[in-house]
């Protein structure tokens, strides 16, 4: 058996997660994602082999995603193509430790999972300018889902920078939900997901619906560092300005589809999308901008 879909099934338990394991070494597609029944150590079994076979793994609303299970999803997630992990209660550290190599066991060179970078001295890098660290690196992930994740933060997020190179679909829907009496303040410059984005060229649909984390600043960068984005979902982001979204309608060529219902887009942004659209004589191309 390679493949296992146990979904919203409130019976599957620790037990029979433990046993498919045992059972069936040789599992490349999981998905329990929303079984009330489990907690994330109850995955321990399926990540105990570093050289397993997955390239799905759902587990959307798990609890219980601490720094010990999103290492072993890291250890031995290196032939992962979807990963999901939306509804949980993953934390800006746990996420900081799918990707983090502890120091005990950084290789001495680069393999085809773990790179060696240099640091810049930002923020959001561990180590201070010009200190090496080893970073866990996913190159097969194509798929990465971590919307609604209500602990999660864009600097949490920004960890991941540099470690999906072949990324081409990434949901971060309610990323950094603010109370609305807070939308105000200044934001963060550069942005945290700055780097994020500019270290997925390969991105093709980007999922960020609800986000407060997201603004003009990072959808410039979208549009400058990632020439194969199709899809653009930025529904009700409340930081996004006409210009902000001006740089996707008209800097990213490959856009073919944007939803951006409840937010500022202009009647003029409206009309050059549509227009652009005709001009070229493509068909298949969508715009959403109810509630605008």
């Amino acid at each position: 058996m390679t493949t296992v879909d146990l979904s919203h099934q409130p019976v599957v338990t620790g037990t029979l997660v433990a046993l498919l394991a045992s059972s069936s070494p040789q599992l490349e597609s999981v998905s329990l994602s929303h079984c009330s029944g489990l907690v994330a150590a109850d995955l321990l079994p399926l990540l105990a082999a570093p050289d397993n076979s997955l390239e799905k793994l759902h587990i959307a609303g798990f609890k219980g995603m601490n720094v010990v299970i999103l290492r072993a999803i890291g250890r031995s997630g290196g032939r992962l193509k979807s990963l999901d992990l939306s509804y949980t209660d993953v934390t800006d550290s746990a996420l900081a430790a799918l990707v983090a190599i502890p120091q005990a066991e950084a290789p001495k060179a680069d393999s085809a999972s773990v790179r060696l970078v240099v640091s810049h001295g930002g923020q959001y890098e561990p180590l201070r300018q010009g200190e090496t660290y080893a970073l866990r690196v996913f190159p097969a992930l194509q798929h990465l889902n971590l919307s609604v994740c209500r602990s999660l933060s864009d600097v949490g997020a920004a960890h991941l920078t540099d470690a999906t190179p072949a990324l081409r679909f990434l949901q971060l829907a309610s990323l950094g939900r603010l109370p609305a009496h807070l939308l105000a303040r200044e934001p963060v410059n550069p942005p945290p997901l700055a780097r994020l984005i500019a270290s997925l060229p390969a991105l093709e649909k980007v999922d960020f619906e609800d986000s407060d984390a997201i603004d003009d600043d990072v959808l410039r960068l979208l549009a400058a560092s990632c020439a194969r984005v199709e899809h653009v979902v930025v529904s009700g982001c409340r930081r996004l300005s006409a210009a902000g979204l001006g740089h996707v309608v008209s800097d990213c060529r490959a856009l073919r589809v944007l939803e951006a219902d409840g937010t500022r887009i202009s009647d003029a942004q409206v009309k050059a999308f549509i227009e652009g659209f005709r001009a070229l004589g493509v068909c298949g191309a969508a715009l959403s901008v109810l509630d605008s």
